[in-house]
């Protein structure tokens, strides 16, 4: 709340609390989810939200990160960990044998690069912030982890790409372009973080959302067409 109390940038207000029985009121957070008010919101104003959006997201970590070094192995033994039983086709399970090569690929240029953690609550998507009149309100962030802060940067754009898909033909790492240089212009991520460690992380999370869209949401053909632009990148290094 000190941080992100006022201006453009915002959270729900903490009104009152009652930790010993793990309960708390927060106010209301006015407008529209934000990946609704991206998705209704043409060229020029949706390039402003989403850079918007990216610094929400750069305000709310700044105060609370740590340099590191990036682990690998941590991120592929997650991935290696996910249940493929719900995926029958042939051509499905190649797909998910094609992006996870694709991993491994990037794994001498990923593995103990310097890269930025942050404290946050790990799901900074569309449907978890409100925007009303030029404000961004984030919501349901009540929760703490540290990740890299690049995974909470490829969260969001997967999210809004396999929901909201826009430049079908313009693609950066599975990603619309003009979308993806939009949130990254508000500075959120910077040097290897945004270069290298960032296309790994959008790898990782395309993998997450194609799995999760066989059993919990529909969404499926998007999934596999930002996979597919991943996947047509030259990732030899």
């Amino acid at each position: 709340m000190q941080i992100l109390g006022n201006g453009t940038y915002q959270v729900n207000r903490c009104l009152m609390a009652w930790p010993d029985n793990g309960m708390v009121v927060l106010s209301h957070a006015p407008g529209l989810r934000l990946g609704d008010k991206i998705a209704k919101s043409q060229r020029g104003q949706r390039r402003r939200i989403l850079k918007q959006s990216g610094e929400w997201l750069r305000h709310y970590t700044a105060p609370r990160q740590r340099l590191t070094h990036f682990n690998h192995k941590f991120w592929i033994k997650k991935l290696e960990a996910r249940s493929l039983r719900n995926i029958a086709t042939v051509s499905d399970l190649r797909m998910i044998s094609d992006l996870k090569y694709c991993l491994h690929v990037q794994k001498e240029r990923v593995n103990y690069c310097s890269v930025v953690h942050a404290a946050t609550h790990g799901d900074f998507v569309g449907i978890n912030a409100h925007y009303h009149a030029g404000v961004i309100y984030g919501v349901d962030i009540q929760g703490e982890t540290w990740l890299p802060l690049a995974k909470e940067v490829a969260r969001f754009l997967v999210w809004q790409q396999i929901h909201d898909p826009t430049d079908v033909d313009n693609y950066r790492y599975g990603i619309s372009r003009p979308d993806f240089e939009a949130f990254l212009s508000g500075g959120i991520l910077t040097g290897g973080d945004r270069s290298v460690i960032l296309p790994f992380l959008i790898g990782v999370e395309l993998h997450g959302r194609f799995i999760e869209s066989f059993s919990s949401y529909g969404k499926r053909d998007n999934i596999k067409t930002a996979i597919r632009a991943y996947l047509s990148m030259n990732w030899s290094f």
